[in-house]
């Protein structure tokens, strides 16, 4: 239906006709992979920023209850490595995980602690974060 004869049809108190497009599998799976891939290139990033801010943030969160001390100056340039410039939420995402963490050992076995521990002294080993 034209443009045009949809508002005399509107105007004269009828709904217009709608016409039904038939989608084809071929057109699902264009709209699906178009989906996709710009889902996949939005989330690339953020993966990449989650899951430095997550990790560090279980680091900072672990420093008190596993013993380890941090060097605030390796801190620093491990941000500057693996954390963007222009990332906004990385400080507040890295306040909540770190929190978390902190929480998660009033109900960690002393198993589970020991092991959490043994890790994250290592990665702060292995990375040069403290001792």
């Amino acid at each position: 239906m034209h443009p045009s004869a949809i508002r005399v049809e509107a105007l004269n108190g009828n709904p217009p006709k709608l016409r039904r497009h038939k989608m084809t599998t071929s057109t699902i799976a264009s709209l699906i992979a178009g989906f996709w891939l710009s889902t996949a290139a939005a989330f690339a990033q953020t993966d990449t920023n989650l899951s430095a801010v997550e990790n560090l943030g279980t680091i900072l969160g672990s420093e008190s209850a596993c013993g380890v001390t941090l060097d605030t100056t390796a801190i620093k340039q491990w941000i500057g490595a693996n954390v963007s410039a222009e990332d906004m939420t990385f400080t507040d995402y890295l306040g909540m995980y770190t929190r978390v963490t902190q929480r998660s050992f009033k109900d960690m076995s002393p198993t589970l602690k020991e092991a959490h521990c043994t890790q994250v002294k290592r990665v702060v080993e292995k990375l040069k974060l403290g001792h």
